[in-house]
């Protein structure tokens, strides 16, 4: 989940929508007297960005304005996309409406997630953002909005009950672990800590058997075993003494391989390595 919510604000904040939440000071609020606050703060940015006090505000002021105030991140292409969002007549400046709209959706977003949130804490505004936020699908597309603010979009129809938070917050932990799954979440490898004290118990009786593997795979030492029972016991009764026999050691081999690969079980990834080379070594002698 952590993760989860540090790739939201990476895609829904880039350098310049940050450092312009972090300048206009917080967010719209919920009570009048902090939206009062809010629009305050908003009308005095107006007044001083509105250098010709036309009314309207176009880029070059804003861009002057941004590098004036030394706001970290100024951008011009960055500049051009939120332009293109927020100047919703498309005459090329934004009025006092849509920079007002501008503002309350950067800050807003910026300070709607801090990233240290657990799945219990989350209030139901932040389910709905998460769950109506426009994911990636690959890592590369992931990459692509990280650095792309116009991509930010919310799907129109998330396929969830925005009224159900317990079927919203399934829905987020299932999107997690795709995303982890793809590659998208760069997430820790899981290691054996006795955190609980049922986990501390399983330690001490049988540790031996699933301490070398990440938590998630505690299984694999009955698939190693098993793989050891076939190839140095029931193999022997298989096409005894013919190519057949060496070609089904080699079919488990390469299928033990595979998997290890594809899965890299060891909590130590020296190990999995170990282990990939050990099993590929046994498929090129049986097949030689």
């Amino acid at each position: 989940l952590t993760m989860l919510l540090a790739l939201y604000k990476k895609m829904n904040n880039t350098n310049l929508t940050s450092q312009l939440a972090q300048h206009v000071g917080g967010a719209t609020g919920r009570t009048r007297q902090s939206k009062d606050r809010f629009r305050k703060r908003a009308n005095s940015m107006f007044r001083h960005i509105d250098t010709d006090q036309s009314g309207s505000i176009d880029m070059s002021e804003m861009f002057k304005y941004l590098r004036k105030m030394r706001i970290k991140g100024t951008n011009q292409n960055q500049l051009n996309e939120i332009w293109a969002k927020y100047d919703t007549d498309g005459n090329g400046v934004l009025d006092y409406n849509e920079f007002y709209r501008m503002l309350q959706d950067i800050t807003n977003k910026h300070t709607l997630i801090t990233g240290y949130e657990t799945l219990d804490e989350l209030n139901e505004e932040q389910l709905i953002a998460l769950c109506t936020h426009k994911w990636p699908n690959s890592v590369r597309e992931g990459h692509e909005h990280h650095d792309d603010a116009s991509d930010m979009e919310v799907d129109a129809e998330p396929d969830v009950d925005l009224k159900d938070s317990v079927q919203m917050t399934r829905w987020i932990m299932a999107r997690a672990r795709r995303l982890a799954r793809i590659g998208v979440l760069a997430t820790p490898v899981l290691v054996w800590d006795g955190a609980t004290p049922q986990e501390q118990m399983a330690i001490d009786r049988i540790g031996f058997l699933f301490l070398a593997y990440q938590v998630q795979y505690w299984y694999f030492e009955v698939i190693e075993m098993f793989r050891k029972l076939i190839m140095t016991s029931v193999i022997v009764f298989v096409y005894t003494g013919t190519p057949a026999q060496l070609a089904a050691g080699m079919v488990v081999s390469s299928i033990a391989l595979v998997f290890t690969v594809k899965i890299r079980p060891f909590a130590n990834s020296r190990l999995s390595t170990l282990q990939i080379y050990a099993l590929g070594a046994q498929v090129i002698t049986l097949f030689y």
